[in-house]
């Protein structure tokens, strides 16, 4: 069995603890608490790629306290409290793609005051829980969620007063349960049929039906309720209720004379598996495992060697396979385990600290017990949202495979030994005499019916298949854990190292398309070799190419080109590998400058796109999985510029320019490989921006074979757009982050050295910088060498 935990609460701070307290049925979603700065607040995150959003609260600045406690089978359907603007919180319901919480109100004529919400339907369309009247007291709701109509379910007194609240409810809303005052001056269990007009008390384990009783849970066809009751010791004890016979039974306790207290908190979704907490000989209170068919309480001990010290059991897989909760271990610790049917003991589920000390807890599992929720201490001392993902062996194979009969003690056939008789003809029938009465035939050998000395033999039972025995040495499951906060946090870093990367090619980009070839005067052709390094933020990536252009007039004014580059390797931080990089950049250009003396007008027309097959790995924190996948970068641009250039003396110009370049960027989206637990998807990630550039350009003759380049200038975003940063991790939720605002002036400059070797050759070695639309520096260096003819 494999068990991993995994951390994924994100979008908070490190200094956040958090919770899950439901999972829907089909494992897409889940829903938690987040406290941050004693500020707690309801959650919901997506259990397909771990994108949470916060559901904030019913007030109208958002503010204050909430918490989720239910969710539908699909996940679609959220219910529980909030804050509202008045002094009390009240019942809340939350569908997918709304944008705030709709409140349920109470049953005071103006709808303030108190209500909560405690459970919800499998199919998410009944909320029940409890809400304030106009008396002092709060009465039992049934909320439905289409119409939004609030029914008062009334108590089990006779006048309707008193208290009452619902707790659970059946799968499909129409049978819930609770608790209620009653006319005994005690609060007792009850249960309600869609359509009837009244509560139905269920009583209690004492011979009068007096005392206290109350539900906690009711399985999912809504035909058995659990929870405890008071019994005629004195003491409250769990109880297995079955709406159909209504009939309450005692489940006993612990203890091998039957004595102590328990609770039953869950059940299986047919109702025949309960498990709950009961008091033990060892003295203490231990986890229970109940089965209806043979009525028998099974304690499933601690994590301790021992098995003594206190355990508790808070929930059950629908097919009742599987227990989850905690239980003290060997350091005096509470952590959490699950237990399965069939094994000798609970496995520890660990914490998320590294020497998995601490504490932690299960509270959840969903149906088939492959995925545990709950939260775990980590290594900065705080309390964790965590999942823990469990694989579970094969099936053992039996011990002592079904026998066939064996062949000792066939199906005998009657032996002939004593077949059946005739009678001897040693008496045969005698007339009777004159003397004597007549005489029946003597039954000294009546007719024999075959002997059951060895009757027909079924095959014995001595061999019967042989399931594992519990003393038996169980097989672990594989266990994977995450933290859910870390994990969010890690994909925000995956997150901003995507758009530093993005960054980095959006300038190789603009390197690539600001590549020309200028032959010598009297020269119609040009060829250029180059080397190009664009660095940012620690990531830095080179290409080499060649440049060719020609003259399209006679006289020069006209100039077409071409570029090809291609990526030599270089460093794109520690997540990003390239990957059968076989696609060159390319990049074209079309120029026109009157005349042949360099002082007139010359505008540029220029585009470029880049293509990279990448291996990006996700960034990793505490407790989180380092995945990995395939994807692509590419992005093109395309850019005008006009300049004009002044003539100031023989060895010293300068051009005033300016120019207007739109770029795309994109990384695609990909799927982790599979061979961890929890692989994530990323959706497609885009960045587009508009921007003018204005600045100057200079050109001085230091010799006559030598000139000094240089530029600077402004970039001004005119506009920028992006999808945004969208991954979720299976199981774990999603995340979505947008960047940071682009900032509207980044200032650029260059320099570079241009040499002739001969009439027709040059060499030029160039340094630029500039900020990107995050603000941050870049650097870029480039040599080349070219010829004309």
């Amino acid at each position: 069995m494999t068990i991993d935990p995994q951390d994924i609460a994100g979008n908070f701070p490190d200094n956040a603890t958090s919770k899950i307290t439901a999972i829907a049925e089909n494992g897409s979603h889940a829903v938690g608490t987040v406290t941050i700065k004693q500020n707690s607040q309801a959650f919901i995150i997506n259990l397909d790629n771990l994108i949470a959003h916060d559901l904030g609260t019913l007030q109208s600045d958002n503010q204050g306290y909430s918490e989720a406690t239910s969710i539908s089978n699909d996940g679609s359907v959220i219910a529980g409290w909030a804050d509202t603007n008045t002094s009390r919180s009240q019942a809340f319901v939350f569908r997918i793609g709304d944008t705030h919480l709709t409140p349920i109100g109470t049953f005071r004529a103006n709808n303030i005051g108190y209500s909560s919400a405690h459970a919800l339907s499998g199919d998410g369309q009944v909320v029940v829980g409890e809400a304030d009247v106009d008396a002092r007291y709060s009465h039992a709701f049934r909320y439905l969620v289409s119409s939004g109509s609030l029914s008062d379910l009334g108590t089990l007194r006779a006048k309707n007063q008193g208290y009452s609240s619902a707790t659970a409810i059946s799968d499909d809303g129409s049978i819930l349960t609770g608790n209620s005052d009653t006319d005994y001056g005690s609060s007792q269990a009850f249960f309600y049929r869609d359509g009837s007009t009244h509560l139905t008390g269920i009583g209690t384990l004492r011979s009068d039906n007096n005392g206290s009783s109350q539900a906690t849970a009711i399985s999912a066809d809504g035909k058995i309720i659990v929870g405890s009751a008071q019994t005629d010791r004195g003491v409250s004890q769990a109880f297995r209720y079955s709406i159909d016979e209504l009939q309450m039974t005692g489940l006993g306790s612990l203890r091998a004379d039957n004595s102590g207290s328990s609770l039953a908190l869950a059940t299986s979704a047919d109702g025949n598996v309960i498990v709950g907490n009961a008091a033990s000989d060892s003295g203490g209170i231990q986890a229970f495992w109940y089965n209806a068919g043979d009525r028998r309480m099974t304690n499933l001990g601690s994590l301790q060697t021992d098995n003594n010290g206190p355990s508790y059991a808070y929930a059950i897989s629908a097919d009742g396979q599987v227990v989850v909760g905690s239980a003290h271990t060997d350091s005096g610790d509470s952590q959490a385990y699950l237990y399965r049917q069939g094994n000798a003991k609970m496995t520890g589920l660990g914490t998320l600290r590294r020497d998995n000390s601490g504490s932690s807890v299960a509270r959840v599992v969903n149906h088939d017990g492959t995925l545990i929720a709950g939260s775990a201490d980590t290594d900065a001392g705080e309390t964790h949202a965590t999942l823990w993902r469990i694989k579970y062996p094969a099936p053992v194979p039996p011990v002592n495979p079904p026998v066939a009969p064996p062949p000792v003690n066939p199906p005998v056939t009657p032996p002939p030994v004593n077949p059946p008789v005739t009678p001897p003809p040693v008496n045969p029938p005698v007339t009777p005499p004159a003397v004597n009465p007549p005489v029946t035939p003597p039954a000294v050998n009546p007719p024999v019916t075959p002997p059951a000395v060895n009757p027909p033999v079924t095959p014995p039972a001595v061999t019967p298949p042989v399931t594992p025995p519990q003393d038996i040495p169980q097989e672990k499951p594989e266990i994977t854990i995450i933290d859910v906060i870390n994990s969010r946090q890690a994909m925000a870093d995956t997150a901003k190292r995507s758009y530093q990367v993005l960054d980095l090619y959006q300038q190789a980009l603009t390197s690539l398309s600001d590549q020309r070839c200028y032959s010598t005067p009297g020269n119609r052709y040009c060829l250029k070799s180059f080397f190009q390094a664009d660095a940012m933020q620690g990531n830095r990536r080179d290409s080499a190419g060649f440049n060719a252009s020609m003259s399209l007039l006679a006289d020069g004014s006209l100039v077409s080109g071409i570029a090809l580059s291609f990526p030599l390797g270089g460093r794109i931080n520690d997540n990003y590998r390239f990957r059968n990089n076989l696609h060159p950049g390319i990049a074209g250009y079309l120029q026109y400058h009157r005349g042949t003396q360099p002082a007139g007008l010359t505008v540029a027309l220029s585009m470029a796109g880049i293509r990279d097959n990448v291996t990006i790995q996700r960034n990793t924190r505490a407790n989180t999985e380092a995945g990995k996948g395939h994807s692509t970068i590419k992005g093109y641009t395309a850019s005008a510029e006009a300049s004009y250039t002044f003539v100031v003396s023989e060895p010293f110009f300068f051009s005033p320019f300016t120019g207007l370049r739109y770029s795309s960027l994109t990384r695609d989206g990909y799927q982790e490989n599979r061979d961890i637990a929890f692989p994530a998807h990323f959706e497609r990630l885009e960045i587009a921006t508009t921007e003018l550039q204005t600045g100057l350009k200079t050109q001085y003759q230091l010799a006559k074979t030598l000139r000094l380049n240089s530029q600077f200038g402004v970039s001004t975003n005119l506009s920028s757009r992006s999808n945004g940063f969208q991954g979720d991790i299976e199981y774990a939720g999603g995340f979505s982050n947008k960047p940071h605002e682009n900032h509207r002036l980044r200032p650029f400059m260059a320099i570079g050295l241009t040499g002739n070797v001969t009439a027709n050759t040059a060499y030029t070695l160039q340094a630029g910088y500039q900020k990107n639309s995050s603000n941050k520096g870049s650097t870029q260096v480039g040599f080349n060498f070219s010829l004309g003819w």
